[in-house]
């Protein structure tokens, strides 16, 4: 496809490396072949990027409609993925598909979330909920 100049495969990054290399990217191509969860998805959403997504386990539920997905063991899907990133450019309403999915995703909510299970699982020694 001639992309040898414009991918980077990277192996482990760190956090500070991944903000960086997002704010510079076109997109995010992630053929994940199983996720928990997705986080890479929610980062590329964040940064309002194009995203295209292998459509296994929680990743189409983390996604947002704008997003292309395909099958991670087709490489002629995997290609339909890049030629999408390649081909496109992010537009409004993407973004805005981004943006109300984003709101499920709230860190300090779900902190708050997280905390209030623990304090049903385990007790709160004197930390009323929402403090």
């Amino acid at each position: 496809m001639g992309l040898q100049n414009d991918v980077i495969i990277t192996g482990y990054i760190d956090k500070g490396e991944v903000n960086t290399l997002l704010k510079g990217a076109r997109g995010l191509i992630f053929p994940s072949l199983f996720e928990g969860f997705g986080i890479p998805i929610i980062e590329a959403m964040e940064e309002n990027k194009l995203i295209a997504s292998s459509n296994k386990t929680s990743l189409i539920e983390v996604g947002a409609k704008g997003i292309f997905y395909f099958e991670p063991d087709k490489i002629d899907e995997i290609e339909e993925g890049i030629n999408f990133l390649v081909k496109n450019s992010i537009d409004e309403t993407t973004i805005k598909y981004y943006k109300e999915k984003l709101k499920l995703f709230n860190k300090k909510e779900i902190i708050c979330k997280y905390e209030e299970i623990f304090c049903l699982a385990f007790g709160c020694k004197g930390k009323k909920n929402n403090e």
